[in-house]
């Protein structure tokens, strides 16, 4: 048992133990004249404008450049942060079963021979049962919870992109 739930953490535990990957945020960026939302990476920020680009593959030709006063609103997110939230997630929801389960204890055994019909469970059967919910339920949750943007609403105002330009540089990859 202990050796599963080591299997199940250890992407958590070596990645605690190296140097943390440096991800870049993804944008999502809404123009005041366009219903359609530009997607990629911050590339730069100047004192009027802010360049975006579609990912770091991309060769510089297809960068786009957004005056402040064009800006609606601005999210950011991490790469991989749902991905790592289900994961989190799940491993919670199947600890939470299994400890469920092995609280529950065993069931008395079935008996006489004439019952051909019999549920009795041991306490890590019932864990395991408790894990079908829990591992799917976890893993929701986990997904919900660290889905969230950081979101910056400009509504094409200069000032505004002034005043929350140091906040959005520190989603730039350096």
């Amino acid at each position: 048992m202990f050796l599963l739930l080591l299997v199940l953490f250890q992407p958590l535990i070596s990645d605690a133990q190296n140097e943390p990957k440096e991800r870049p945020y993804k944008l999502w960026l809404r123009s005041m004249d366009s219903p359609v939302v530009k997607i990629g990476y911050l590339q730069s920020l100047s004192d009027s404008s802010m360049t975006i680009h579609r990912g770091w593959y991309v060769k510089p030709r297809e960068q786009q450049t957004f005056q402040a006063e064009q800006i609606q609103w601005v999210k950011f997110r991490k790469e991989g942060k749902v991905l790592r939230g289900v994961g989190i997630g799940a491993a919670l929801g199947l600890t939470t079963g299994i400890i469920w389960g092995v609280a529950l204890g065993d069931d008395p055994p079935c008996g006489p021979p004439p019952l051909y019909f019999c549920f009795s469970l041991t306490r890590f059967q019932k864990g395991m049962f408790i894990s079908l919910i829990s591992v799917p339920v976890g893993a929701l949750v986990g997904g919900l919870v660290r889905s969230g943007k950081t979101k910056f609403t400009l509504d094409g105002r200069r000032s505004e992109y002034n005043r929350q330009r140091k906040l959005i540089e520190s989603f730039r990859k350096n």
